[in-house]
C-alpha cells in the first residue's frame, strides 16, 4: 500500500459516507473526476505549489479552474485539502471513492482479453453471463 493510498483513504471514506447519506454518489464521482483532472493538468502542480500563494488562494484558484463541476461541498473539500497541502491526493481519493461506490452498488469490473476484437453483442453476452453467475453488475 502506498503512502498516497494511506493518506487518501480517510478523505475518500469521509466523502463516500457523506455522498451515500445524501444520495449523491454519482455527483461526487463527477466532482472527484473533475478535481483529479485539474491536478493532472499540465502546469497545475507548479501553480498549486507556488510559495507566494496562500492556502486559501490555492483553494480558490483550484475551484475557479474546476468551475461549475464543483458544488459547495466540493469546494469545502478543496479547502480542507489545501489546508494540509494535500491536492496531490485527489486522484487517489477518486480511485478509492470509486472502489467504495462499486462495492456499495454491488458492481464489479472485469477485463476481457481476446485474441480478436469482440463485437458489442459478444461483450454484452459475456457481461450478462457474469452478472448471472456472480449476482452482481
Amino acid at each position: 500500500m502506498s503512502d498516497l493510498t494511506t493518506a487518501a483513504r480517510p478523505y475518500a471514506r469521509a466523502v463516500f459516507e457523506m455522498a451515500q447519506e445524501a444520495g449523491k454518489l454519482t455527483e461526487w464521482s463527477a466532482q472527484l473526476a473533475a478535481m483529479s483532472a485539474v491536478v493532472a493538468a499540465e502546469g497545475s502542480s507548479a501553480l498549486l505549489a507556488h510559495p507566494r500563494m496562500t492556502k486559501e488562494q490555492k483553494a480558490t484558484v483550484f475551484g475557479e479552474i474546476a468551475g461549475d463541476a464543483l458544488d459547495e461541498q466540493g469546494r469545502n473539500l478543496l479547502k480542507a485539502l489545501a489546508e494540509h497541502d494535500r491536492f496531490v491526493l485527489l486522484p487517489e481519493i477518486s480511485t478509492i471513492f470509486e472502489q467504495m461506490k462499486a462495492e456499495a452498488e454491488g458492481a464489479i469490473e472485469a477485463e476481457i482479453i481476446s485474441a480478436q476484437e469482440m463485437s458489442d453483442d459478444q461483450q454484452q453476452t459475456i457481461a450478462a453471463a457474469l452478472q448471472k453467475r456472480l449476482g452482481r453488475e
